[in-house]
């Protein structure tokens, strides 16, 4: 049978209307009139609701009974009962504002309820006994003389075999209705419960949602409020068990574990839902749950619509209540101005101090600030909007975590603004809170305002009066944005002003980190924790980093794999992950085996997706990319297992001797994967811990070796505007040039001796090249023990240094083979004239051999020429014109300081090259950024500013260094 020749006044449609909503707000079918037992349809209304309540009649829709359930037929025209309850809807509206515009249209708020009854007893007629019962209510709210019928028509509804012959949600309807008037007519009074409570009973089980209708309607009259919230958790079970797609119902279950602590069975219930919680409680409470477990895009999906809507009902409530409070002090001023207080307050006042005379206004005004309904209502309402404020910092500190993995540096910055425009935008709720001032700092931090930062974290520490914790919290902030010696001194701080061990072992721990050297590690790993694991596995890899300088492998692997061990038994976190990874990386260097090396990838890999905003795990793994990038591009032109040596840039240059090879080696380096992935960590640190200098030296030595223009760009602008933290590089270079630690410096030279000529022992005649590596190393060594004042056989050395260079020519041995024969020059030089000895007595240390000679032949230029006939310095002025032929585009400025004398048509070639250079002046320029205080990078520049006639800014740079403590000879004129 056609059904549209059966219902002439039914038209098709396109598709089905849409129904649910969010939190009982959206579209929902009430109703079921003009049933067809042929087609086994009814027509149902189709109604905008308002907490499930129907509100407006929209359309109306034939609906058709199946086995496989129902489905609509076509639309059909609203009945008179629906369109009257249209017009209901907007009497009611009018009846609970006053009814003042619709009395002005009726004449008399009589005649709204005599037409809102008429329309209710019309629903009532038709079966719609939930919505009778609602326009009942209406009327009996209204206060007119049709309350009393209205009160009597509700009442009939509630007749027990009336409601069970209704459907479940018409029932609970009238029910609902019935307790909104409750207290207003005996009639619905113990009898009214009894029946809820019963018809509760009969529904909870196929109709869980009606029960739970009815539940929420008894709640506040039932004493027993256990009863009421087991009941509440039940039928919300029900609910979602039976329709999983109720997604107000899911919500509410979930804020119900919420309020009991277990965020587990919260998750479990909200996660499925996540696409369609909206701006609900739901998309709140999962959005934060995911914000503490570092699953920062998902939180910021769900917390960012839910934000938004709520931070501008804030600003409404804080503006409303700041209006309020400012009339009401205008207000009071001028009734104490003009003499409307009492007498006594006045005799009081002309006898008080200025001080005393604020403090009374002050006290005057709390009085009536606290008996002012309209402040009081005011400031109910702002607390109320302020629930927002500790989601809007989770959402915050969500922006702030997520925007390192922004690969955009416009994006990121976007991102960074927006953070601190949701920071600012609870400023005046949470600024007191440490969080806030924590996160905004860092914040400042990234977006290159440290100022404004550092300003935050010294608030914070008076706020806090420098307590222990809150000095490592600010430490623990400085250390992620680069300030590693402040982060050090304020927990350094904190460890000497607590007497709580379980604390000091904390601080202790935590220094370990931050510790300059070895020994320091050593010294606090030893006042942390002794039963903690991971101080016993941390103490257990510091062992093995001595024995390896001891040149103990055996010993150094087996304390690496003790502490492996013991760091595979903690909580696979992200510091443990992180640690236990370096720790692999020291196994590999001891072994030479390099699946270690990939496990400790792996692994710090997996830290990384833990914590992905994390800089010191950034770096960490952009440290090892670079390493795993070298050992492909080094392949097996290197025996990089039996040197027990990781891949590495500064082994590249074993492998070319003119500029051809090192650009093919460069263009190999530049492509592969790993070191793509390593620099763009390395751009994500430089954002993220802007005052340290590791990242940006880790890029340094990758552009230097690929010499790419725009990368050195990019690399010297980030510099720009950055304060670095320098201290701790300056007291280590400090320590090594100064002697303090030249016994630690000559134990472990001996070592790395004894090292590298049992390298070569074991090493065949026929690998020249990784015989070279070795070969380089062992004669630095032996350099570094003359530097010290050890006794060395130079001319054996530079001997060595000669013969490895012919057997295998590279750059690399190029520079150890120039370093040895300077030396030799010098030597002989200090042992024939008084000033160069004095000079070579002075600033062995802190100068290079190539470097020193250098200084001396412009120092000395009535002993020039005698000094460049000497065989070494014949030698070593050859190898450096034909380096400098070799490689036409790289400059040197030791080469040009000492060929301007030696060879000064050379010099002026290459002085143009350097003129010419795009990429060189970039790299002195970073260096001198980098390392201010070191003589080569000093006179690196006064050279290059020389050959460019700048003089003056040359010398800038070394009086720079000096005022730093570094030793160096500034030049006369």
């Amino acid at each position: 049978m056609d059904p549209f020749s059966q219902f002439s006044d039914m038209k098709p449609v396109d598709r089905a209307p849409s129904l649910g909503g969010i939190n009982g707000i959206g579209f929902r079918l009430y109703g079921s009139r003009d049933e067809d037992a042929a087609t086994s349809s009814y027509v149902a209304t189709y109604f905008f609701t308002f907490v499930f309540l129907p509100v407006l009649a929209l359309a109306a829709y034939r609906v058709a009974r199946t086995t496989e359930g129902e489905y609509i037929l076509g639309k059909v025209p609203l009945s008179g009962l629906a369109k009257g309850w249209n017009a209901l809807v907007v009497l009611s509206l009018f009846a609970a504002v006053g009814g003042g515009s619709w009395n002005a249209y009726t004449g008399s708020p009589e005649y709204a309820a005599r037409q809102a009854l008429h329309q209710a007893v019309e629903a009532e007629e038709e079966g719609e006994v939930g919505l009778a019962a609602a326009g009942y209510a209406s009327v009996v709210e209204g206060g007119t003389n049709y309350g009393v019928e209205a009160k009597e028509r509700l009442g009939d509804l509630l007749d027990p075999a009336r409601l069970r012959a209704a459907q479940p949600q018409q029932a609970a309807g009238v029910v609902a209705h019935a307790f909104r008037v409750r207290t207003l007519h005996p009639r619905f009074a113990p009898a009214l419960v009894a029946e809820a409570w019963s018809l509760l009973e009969d529904l909870k089980r196929d109709q869980p949602a009606a029960a739970k209708r009815i539940l929420d309607a008894l709640a506040p009259h039932e004493p027993d409020k256990e009863k009421v919230a087991t009941l509440s958790l039940s039928l919300l079970h029900r609910i979602v068990e039976i329709d999983p797609e109720n997604v107000p119902a899911a919500v509410e279950l979930a804020l119900h574990y919420e309020a009991k602590g277990d965020f587990e069975r919260s998750q479990e219930i909200l996660e499925p839902r996540a696409e369609r919680l909206g701006d609900t409680e739901g998309a709140r409470l999962l959005g934060q749950l995911y914000a503490h477990q570092g699953r920062v895009d998902e939180s910021h999906a769900l917390l960012l619509p839910y934000t938004q809507k709520r931070l501008e009902a804030f600003h409404q409530a804080e503006a409303a209540y700041d209006q309020a409070i400012e009339a009401l002090w205008d207000g009071m001023i001028r009734e104490l101005e003009a003499g409307r207080a009492p007498a006594e307050f006045y005799a009081k006042y002309d006898r008080s101090t200025e001080v005393e005379q604020a403090q009374m206004v002050d006290e005057y005004f709390a009085v009536k600030r606290d008996k002012s309904a309209l402040i009081q209502q005011r400031l109910e309402a702002y607390r109320r909007a302020g629930e927002i404020v500790p989601v809007a910092l989770d959402l915050g500190m969500v922006m702030v975590q997520r925007a390192p993995s922004i690969t955009d540096p416009e994006a990121r910055r976007h991102e960074l603004e927006a953070a601190e425009k949701i920071f600012l935008a609870i400023q005046g709720a949470a600024s007191e809170s440490d969080q806030y001032r924590l996160y905004l700092g860092q914040v400042y931090y990234w977006l290159g305002r440290g100022e404004e930062g550092h300003a935050l974290f010294d608030e914070l520490l008076v706020a806090r009066k420098r307590s222990p914790k809150a000095l490592y919290e600010v430490a623990v902030a400085l250390r992620e944005v680069g300030a590693k010696s402040e982060s050090r001194a304020l927990v350094e701080e904190a460890y000497g002003a607590t007497v709580d061990q379980e604390m000091r072992y904390g601080f202790a721990q935590y220094l370990s980190v931050l510790a300059t050297d070895r020994e320091d590690r050593i010294a606090w790993l030893e006042k942390s924790d002794p039963k903690a694991p991971d101080v016993q596995a941390e103490l257990a890899e510091q062992r093995g980093h001595e024995a390896m300088r001891l040149n103990q492998r055996q010993a150094a692997a087996r304390h690496y794999r003790e502490s492996i061990d013991l760091r595979n038994k903690l909580h696979p976190d992200a510091p443990t992950l992180n640690n236990t990874a370096l720790v692999y990386f020291a196994l590999y260097r001891a072994t030479g085996e390099r699946p270690h090396f990939r496990e400790g990838l792996q692994k710090m890999e997996a830290a990384l997706e833990l914590r992905p905003g994390n800089s010191i795990l950034l770096y960490n793994l952009a440290e090892q990319l670079i390493v795993d990038a070298s050992f492909d591009v080094i392949g097996k032109s290197l025996d990089l297992r039996r040197l027990r040596m990781e891949g590495s840039v500064d082994l590249l240059h074993f492998l070319h001797y003119d500029g051809v090879q090192q650009a093919a080696l460069a263009a190999k380096l530049r492509a592969h994967p790993s070191m793509k992935k390593a620099l763009s960590h390395l751009g994500k640190v430089m954002v993220l811990a802007p005052k340290s200098g590791s990242a940006y030296s880790a890029a340094r030595g990758v552009h230097g070796f690929t010499r790419s223009q725009d990368e050195m760009a990019d690399l010297w602008q980030r510099l720009q505007g950055v304060e670095l933290d320098l201290n701790d590089d300056l007291t280590g270079y400090r320590a090594q040039t100064s002697g303090e630690r030249a016994a630690y410096q000559k134990e472990s030279l001996e070592k790395r001796i004894e090292s590298q000529r049992e390298k070569l022992a074991q090493l065949p005649a026929k690998a020249v090249r990784t015989r070279a590596v070795a070969e380089g190393s062992l004669v630095m060594a032996e350099l570094g023990l003359y530097e010290l004042g050890e006794p060395v056989n130079l001319q054996q050395v530079v001997k060595r240094a000669g013969a490895s260079f012919r057997r295998a020519p590279s750059h690399a041995m190029a520079n150890v083979y120039e370093e040895a024969l300077a030396w030799a020059v010098v030597a002989e030089w200090a042992s024939r004239s008084s000033h160069v000895k004095r000079l070579a007595a002075d600033y062995t240390r802190t100068m290079m051999a190539t470097t020193m000679l250098a200084v001396a032949l412009a120092e000395n230029p009535e002993e020039r020429t005698w000094a460049l006939s000497l065989p070494a310095a014949k030698q070593l002025v050859a190898l450096q014109k034909d380096v400098a032929v070799r490689y036409p585009s790289r400059q040197r400025g030791t080469a040009w300081a000492i060929l301007r004398h030696a060879d000064p048509e050379l010099a002026a070639e290459l002085a143009k090259r350097s003129r010419n250079d795009a990429v060189y002046p970039l790299l002195k320029q970073v260096d001198l950024v980098l390392w201010p205080y070191r003589t080569s990078v000093a006179y690196a520049e006064y050279w290059r500013r020389l050959q460019s006639g700048e003089a003056r800014h040359g010398l800038a740079a070394l009086q720079a260094a000096q005022a730093m403590g570094t030793k160096l000879v500034i030049p006369k004129g």
